[in-house]
């Protein structure tokens, strides 16, 4: 089987990279219909989240990249979508991640593209390390906020 999708080279590792972002872009529309239009909207609220936490500093921009919050938030059931408020749905999610980080239960979490595993050590992979640490953040961002 043939997945179409584009390969480019890292410029500082010269590392390859593939992604296929025709599939990324419908697995996000159907996730986002599986959850009667909240996954898009509460993806832009954790990128909200993630850029107040960034606050400018560029060595957290690069471990919390856009592209792997959202690939996060994919991984999340979808019944974790539904509250009353914006602010329960938050919390529903927060709190799911927090229990699968706290299990150690992500190694299964994929891309929006399912074609790589979300964590890990390749250049498409977020570390583990980091994915658990902009969790910890974001419950500090919940708590203090």
């Amino acid at each position: 089987r043939y997945t179409e999708g584009i390969t480019f080279w890292n410029r500082k590792t010269n590392a390859q990279i593939t992604n296929y972002p025709k599939l990324h872009k419908a697995n996000g529309a159907t996730k986002n219909s599986n959850t009667l239009g909240r996954y898009k909207q509460t993806v832009r609220m954790f990128k909200n989240a993630r850029r107040y936490m960034i606050d400018g500093d560029e060595n957290l921009k690069k471990k919390f990249s856009s592209y792997f919050v959202e690939s996060l938030l994919y991984n999340v059931p979808n019944d974790k979508f539904y509250g009353s408020t914006w602010q329960q749905i938050f919390l529903n999610i927060l709190v799911y991640l927090t229990d699968v980080f706290n299990r150690d239960a992500v190694n299964d979490f994929v891309t929006q593209s399912e074609k790589h595993y979300l964590i890990g050590n390749y250049p498409v992979q977020w570390s583990k390390q980091n994915a658990q640490e902009f969790v910890t953040r974001l419950n500090n961002l919940w708590v203090n906020y």
